[in-house]
């Protein structure tokens, strides 16, 4: 009996003193981004934290066309965190769920959208960053990355 007592004591403790994850934990994000690949321009730019939103914008530029646009969030709702990008082809706003935090990277996922189910970012060191969406497009897994370096 005093074992278990024991044993329950430190699971308690343990799980007491875990950090609840908020959304001040990922001002890292904020500022701009820039990146290419393949003759394609994209950046994605951050504002600060307001209160329980960071708002930015993303996009995508081929010569001197706007390949792609959206306007994305990450916003705390009580204790849940969600990733909400506003892409015109969905018609307006998609909610990722957070699910997942070290101490560099942020995971969030819906898998109920077409395409992508997951959302991640990795801080990666010399003001570089590193994003990635995959999921399943047409029944079959597709990943798109990207790696940003900090222009401001």
């Amino acid at each position: 009996m005093k074992k278990t007592l024991i044993i329950f004591f430190c699971i308690s403790l343990f799980a007491c003193s875990e950090k609840k994850v908020t959304i001040s934990d990922f001002t890292w994000i904020q500022g701009k981004w820039t990146g290419s690949s393949e003759g394609m321009a994209f950046f994605e730019q951050w504002q600060p934290l307001q209160g329980n939103l960071m708002e930015g914008r993303g996009g995508a530029i081929a010569g001197t066309d706007t390949v792609f646009s959206e306007k994305i969030k990450i916003e705390q709702r009580g204790e849940e965190l969600f990733y909400i990008p506003n892409v015109a082809e969905n018609g307006g706003p998609v909610d990722f769920k957070f699910t997942g935090y070290k101490k560099d990277s942020i995971v969030f996922e819906n898998p109920k959208h077409d395409f992508p189910q997951r959302v991640v970012y990795f801080r990666l060191p010399n003001n570089k960053l590193y994003a990635c969406i995959d999921g399943l497009k047409a029944g079959k897994y597709s990943r798109l990355e990207f790696s940003y370096q900090k222009a401001e």
